[in-house]
Protein backbone atom coordinates (compact mmCIF):
# COMPACT_ATOMS: atom_id res chain seq x y z
CA UNK A 1 0.00 0.00 0.00
CA UNK A 2 1.21 3.50 -0.81
CA UNK A 3 2.91 5.14 2.19
CA UNK A 4 0.79 8.31 1.86
CA UNK A 5 -2.39 6.24 1.95
CA UNK A 6 -1.10 4.33 4.98
CA UNK A 7 -0.50 7.62 6.79
CA UNK A 8 -3.95 8.89 5.83
CA UNK A 9 -5.69 5.77 7.13
CA UNK A 10 -3.70 5.87 10.36
CA UNK A 11 -4.55 9.54 10.93
CA UNK A 12 -8.24 8.85 10.33
CA UNK A 13 -8.20 6.09 12.92
CA UNK A 14 -6.39 8.32 15.41
CA UNK A 15 -9.02 11.04 14.86
CA UNK A 16 -11.72 8.60 15.90
CA UNK A 17 -13.40 8.14 12.53
CA UNK A 18 -15.52 5.02 12.67
CA UNK A 19 -15.91 2.49 9.86
CA UNK A 20 -18.71 3.56 7.53
CA UNK A 21 -20.17 0.05 7.75
CA UNK A 22 -20.79 0.50 11.51
CA UNK A 23 -23.12 3.49 11.25
CA UNK A 24 -26.16 4.88 9.54
CA UNK A 25 -26.17 6.92 6.33
CA UNK A 26 -26.73 10.06 8.42
CA UNK A 27 -23.68 9.27 10.59
CA UNK A 28 -21.53 8.62 7.54
CA UNK A 29 -22.61 11.94 6.02
CA UNK A 30 -21.92 13.81 9.25
CA UNK A 31 -18.48 12.25 9.49
CA UNK A 32 -17.67 13.29 5.92
CA UNK A 33 -19.00 16.81 6.50
CA UNK A 34 -16.84 17.17 9.62
CA UNK A 35 -13.68 16.29 7.72
CA UNK A 36 -11.22 19.16 7.80
CA UNK A 37 -10.36 20.43 4.34
CA UNK A 38 -7.46 22.63 3.39
CA UNK A 39 -8.44 25.81 1.53
CA UNK A 40 -9.16 25.05 -2.11
CA UNK A 41 -7.23 26.30 -5.10
CA UNK A 42 -8.24 29.78 -6.28
CA UNK A 43 -9.98 29.78 -9.65
CA UNK A 44 -11.27 32.44 -12.04
CA UNK A 45 -14.95 31.83 -11.23
CA UNK A 46 -17.15 29.40 -9.31
CA UNK A 47 -20.95 29.56 -9.34
CA UNK A 48 -23.98 27.40 -8.58
CA UNK A 49 -26.85 26.45 -10.89
CA UNK A 50 -30.05 24.42 -10.60
CA UNK A 51 -30.45 21.99 -13.49
CA UNK A 52 -33.99 20.94 -14.44
CA UNK A 53 -34.41 17.16 -14.30
CA UNK A 54 -37.17 14.62 -14.77
CA UNK A 55 -37.53 14.58 -10.95
CA UNK A 56 -37.37 18.34 -10.30
CA UNK A 57 -33.95 19.98 -10.18
CA UNK A 58 -30.43 18.96 -9.26
CA UNK A 59 -27.84 21.43 -7.91
CA UNK A 60 -24.56 21.76 -9.79
CA UNK A 61 -21.47 23.88 -9.20
CA UNK A 62 -19.51 25.25 -12.15
CA UNK A 63 -15.74 25.81 -11.92
CA UNK A 64 -13.67 27.88 -14.36
CA UNK A 65 -9.91 28.25 -14.03
CA UNK A 66 -9.99 30.83 -16.86
CA UNK A 67 -12.67 33.05 -18.36
CA UNK A 68 -13.61 30.33 -20.86
CA UNK A 69 -13.23 26.60 -20.44
CA UNK A 70 -11.36 24.48 -22.94
CA UNK A 71 -14.33 22.14 -23.08
CA UNK A 72 -16.81 20.94 -20.48
CA UNK A 73 -16.18 18.19 -17.92
CA UNK A 74 -19.17 16.88 -15.95
CA UNK A 75 -17.98 15.39 -12.63
CA UNK A 76 -19.74 12.96 -10.28
CA UNK A 77 -18.34 12.55 -6.76
CA UNK A 78 -17.87 9.30 -4.88
CA UNK A 79 -19.49 8.24 -1.62
CA UNK A 80 -21.14 4.89 -2.21
CA UNK A 81 -24.25 6.55 -3.69
CA UNK A 82 -25.10 7.46 -0.05
CA UNK A 83 -22.87 10.38 0.93
CA UNK A 84 -21.04 13.31 -0.60
CA UNK A 85 -22.00 16.88 -1.48
CA UNK A 86 -20.76 19.71 -3.65
CA UNK A 87 -18.90 21.05 -0.62
CA UNK A 88 -17.27 17.80 0.47
CA UNK A 89 -15.79 17.25 -3.02
CA UNK A 90 -15.12 20.93 -3.75
CA UNK A 91 -11.33 20.54 -3.76
CA UNK A 92 -11.48 17.65 -6.23
CA UNK A 93 -13.54 19.74 -8.65
CA UNK A 94 -11.18 22.69 -8.24
CA UNK A 95 -8.17 20.51 -9.07
CA UNK A 96 -9.91 19.03 -12.10
CA UNK A 97 -10.68 22.52 -13.39
CA UNK A 98 -7.16 23.81 -12.76
CA UNK A 99 -5.32 20.89 -14.35
CA UNK A 100 -7.67 20.31 -17.28
CA UNK A 101 -8.47 23.92 -18.18
CA UNK A 102 -12.02 22.73 -18.74
CA UNK A 103 -15.26 24.09 -17.35
CA UNK A 104 -16.01 21.57 -14.60
CA UNK A 105 -19.64 20.95 -13.63
CA UNK A 106 -19.89 19.08 -10.33
CA UNK A 107 -23.26 17.36 -9.89
CA UNK A 108 -25.00 17.04 -6.50
CA UNK A 109 -27.02 13.98 -7.53
CA UNK A 110 -29.74 12.41 -5.38
CA UNK A 111 -28.46 10.10 -2.64
CA UNK A 112 -29.72 6.72 -1.45
CA UNK A 113 -31.48 5.36 0.52
CA UNK A 114 -33.90 8.30 0.47
CA UNK A 115 -33.73 8.35 -3.33
CA UNK A 116 -33.50 4.75 -4.58
CA UNK A 117 -32.16 3.65 -7.95
CA UNK A 118 -32.45 5.00 -10.62
CA UNK A 119 -32.74 8.51 -9.12
CA UNK A 120 -28.98 9.23 -9.10
CA UNK A 121 -28.54 7.84 -12.62
CA UNK A 122 -31.44 9.91 -13.93
CA UNK A 123 -29.91 13.02 -12.34
CA UNK A 124 -26.59 12.18 -14.00
CA UNK A 125 -28.15 11.76 -17.44
CA UNK A 126 -30.18 14.97 -17.11
CA UNK A 127 -27.12 16.96 -15.95
CA UNK A 128 -25.01 15.70 -18.85
CA UNK A 129 -27.70 16.52 -21.39
CA UNK A 130 -28.13 19.98 -19.81
CA UNK A 131 -24.37 20.60 -20.10
CA UNK A 132 -24.44 19.55 -23.75
CA UNK A 133 -27.28 22.00 -24.42
CA UNK A 134 -25.63 24.87 -22.53
CA UNK A 135 -22.23 24.48 -24.20
CA UNK A 136 -23.00 22.86 -27.57
CA UNK A 137 -19.84 23.91 -29.38
CA UNK A 138 -17.38 22.50 -26.82
CA UNK A 139 -15.98 19.01 -26.31
CA UNK A 140 -17.91 17.20 -23.56
CA UNK A 141 -16.17 14.85 -21.13
CA UNK A 142 -17.31 12.93 -18.04
CA UNK A 143 -15.44 12.21 -14.82
CA UNK A 144 -16.22 10.39 -11.60
CA UNK A 145 -14.61 8.60 -8.70
CA UNK A 146 -15.89 5.39 -7.09
CA UNK A 147 -19.72 5.53 -7.17
CA UNK A 148 -19.40 8.67 -9.30
CA UNK A 149 -17.31 6.71 -11.80
CA UNK A 150 -20.15 4.24 -12.02
CA UNK A 151 -22.66 7.02 -12.67
CA UNK A 152 -20.43 8.61 -15.30
CA UNK A 153 -19.90 5.45 -17.32
CA UNK A 154 -23.46 4.09 -17.04
CA UNK A 155 -24.88 7.51 -17.97
CA UNK A 156 -22.52 7.60 -20.97
CA UNK A 157 -23.92 4.27 -22.19
CA UNK A 158 -27.50 5.46 -21.76
CA UNK A 159 -26.78 8.73 -23.57
CA UNK A 160 -25.07 6.86 -26.39
CA UNK A 161 -28.21 4.74 -26.79
CA UNK A 162 -30.37 7.87 -26.87
CA UNK A 163 -27.96 9.88 -29.07
CA UNK A 164 -28.65 13.01 -27.02
CA UNK A 165 -25.05 14.18 -26.48
CA UNK A 166 -21.60 13.50 -27.87
CA UNK A 167 -19.10 12.48 -25.19
CA UNK A 168 -15.46 12.62 -26.23
CA UNK A 169 -13.77 10.99 -23.21
CA UNK A 170 -14.35 9.58 -19.73
CA UNK A 171 -12.05 10.00 -16.72
CA UNK A 172 -12.97 7.19 -14.32
CA UNK A 173 -11.12 7.07 -10.98
CA UNK A 174 -11.46 3.67 -9.24
CA UNK A 175 -14.99 3.30 -10.63
CA UNK A 176 -17.49 0.71 -9.44
CA UNK A 177 -18.04 -1.28 -12.61
CA UNK A 178 -19.30 -4.61 -11.31
CA UNK A 179 -20.83 -6.13 -8.18
CA UNK A 180 -18.38 -9.00 -7.62
CA UNK A 181 -17.40 -8.73 -3.95
CA UNK A 182 -15.29 -11.90 -4.15
CA UNK A 183 -12.29 -10.22 -5.75
CA UNK A 184 -8.99 -10.22 -3.79
CA UNK A 185 -9.16 -6.45 -3.23
CA UNK A 186 -12.36 -7.00 -1.23
CA UNK A 187 -11.22 -10.11 0.64
CA UNK A 188 -7.54 -9.58 1.47
CA UNK A 189 -6.72 -7.90 4.77
CA UNK A 190 -4.67 -4.72 4.18
CA UNK A 191 -1.24 -4.34 5.83
CA UNK A 192 -2.41 -1.45 8.05
CA UNK A 193 -5.45 -1.06 10.34
CA UNK A 194 -8.52 -0.49 8.22
CA UNK A 195 -11.49 1.82 8.59
CA UNK A 196 -13.69 -0.74 6.93
CA UNK A 197 -13.34 -3.79 9.18
CA UNK A 198 -11.63 -5.87 6.51
CA UNK A 199 -14.08 -4.88 3.74
CA UNK A 200 -12.89 -2.60 0.95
Amino acid sequence: MDSKLQALLASMLEAGRRPVSEGTPEQARAQLAARKQVPGRELHRIYDEAVPTSGGTVPVRVYLSEADGAGTLVYFHGGGWVMGTLDSFDNVARELAFHSGARVISVDYSLAPENPYPAALNDAIDAIEWAAEQFPDEPLALAGDSAGGNLATVAARKIQERSTAGICVQLLMYPVTDSDANRPSYLEEPPVPTLFSGRR
